[in-house]
């Protein structure tokens, strides 16, 4: 595939001093970099900041609160406009490549509605891929029932299915491009970026606040299978009591679970984090534990789980998560919960301070700083 764009002879441009004809021309000259984000307290600024850091010049970047609500910057300018406004003034720029940050349906509708980009990227965050219909079912749990699309939701993934077709390059983290090159069958390059954030990015867990908690997932989505995780626990004989991490918001499945775990777990005492805290806070409760316990068969938690095998906690997940298998072939220390036969109380010295040493080589300050420009720059023609 050549990434070269090819360029209009002096001769066949009509030149008149005329405003049109200055303004086709400079759209020949001004190639831009579209970048389109969703907005995410987490990782949005983050993004935006790597973008700068990578040196790209021209760039658009849209971050997309709704189809009404999408901020554009456009160098030192900010405007709010709704998608029908984006595209028709997109229409006005030549974009040499655009770069979907989560492959939302919007910036699907994006992709397909601008047709002359060279190139097309697509930097995996994780749930843009593992919630696809084609594929979620790939990492479901044997006791776990997927909810039903709704039709909003078959649209949207049928826009996202024809956008995947334009995509030429995907970046993201070891495991999720070869779950990916697995199942999608895409014809793209790929390039590695270990994460979205780098070592210096973790949450500092204090091991002096240690209670042996357990952790229990990272959400109230039921792709936790908190009971799932339960009943293994109760089957390992561990008597540790349980921090269960929910929303504030409470809803059939919260409810659910409170009034299951109550009913089966009286053995243990169970702390729920119910309400917002901010970041210092959560970072505190975390620290409580010193075992972490995921029923997740997909991508999900992964900074907290970072976190936990970088302060030497034990870390148990499910067998077919694809994580479980990608950690163990890069020489980490972790457990799978449903094929354990006993409860592993503490790593040794040597174990954590491997689990440490690999954290801190995969989330390399440099390397992820390199990662990220080799990606941004990727099919960059100016």
């Amino acid at each position: 595939m050549s990434y070269q764009k090819s360029k209009v002879s002096k001769s066949e441009l009509k030149w008149n001093p005329k405003f049109s004809d200055l303004l086709t021309l400079v759209i020949f000259i001004i190639t831009m970099h579209l970048h389109i984000i969703i907005d995410s307290p987490v990782f949005t600024q983050s993004i935006r900041q790597r973008i700068h850091e990578s040196g790209q010049k021209n760039t658009i970047i849209l971050v997309t609160k709704s189809y009404k609500e999408i901020d554009v910057y456009d160098g030192e300018s900010k405007k709010t406009q709704n998608i029908s406004q984006v595209s028709q003034w997109l229409s006005s720029h030549a974009i040499d490549t655009m770069t979907a940050h989560f492959l939302s349906t919007l910036a699907a509708y994006l992709i397909l509605r601008l047709q002359n980009v060279s190139i097309v990227k697509w930097g995996v965050w994780g749930g843009d891929f593992y919630d696809m219909p084609q594929v979620r079912s790939k990492y479901k749990g044997p006791n776990q029932r997927l909810r039903a699309l709704n039709p909003k939701q078959r649209l949207g993934y049928q826009v996202i299915n024809r956008a995947l077709r334009k995509i030429d390059c995907v970046f993201g983290n070891l495991c999720d491009l070869t779950e990916i090159d697995k199942t999608l069958n895409l014809n793209v390059n790929y390039l590695q970026l270990n994460h979205l954030w780098d070592s210096q990015r973790f949450g500092i867990l204090d091991t002096a606040l240690d209670q042996s908690l357990i952790l229990i997932g990272n959400s109230d989505d039921p792709s936790n299978n908190h009971k799932t995780c339960i009943n293994q626990i109760r089957q390992l004989n561990s008597d540790q009591d349980f921090l269960i991490p929910l929303s504030g918001i409470s809803n059939s499945y919260t409810k659910s679970i409170k009034l299951k775990v109550g009913a089966e777990s009286s053995a243990h005492e169970v702390n729920y984090i119910d309400e917002f805290l901010e970041k210092e806070e959560y970072q505190k409760q975390l620290s409580r534990c010193s075992h972490l316990v995921y029923g997740h068969y997909r991508q999900q938690g992964m900074a907290t789980l970072f976190a936990f095998l970088r302060s030497g906690k034990v870390c148990y997940l499910q067998s077919g998560n694809p994580y479980y298998q990608y950690l163990l072939s890069e020489g980490f220390t972790l457990f799978a919960i449903d094929q354990a036969t006993n409860w592993k109380d503490k790593l040794t010295q040597e174990e954590k301070k491997q689990n440490k040493s690999l954290i801190e080589s995969l989330f390399d300050l440099e390397l992820i700083s390199k990662q990220w420009r080799q990606a941004l720059n990727y099919g960059k023609l100016d």
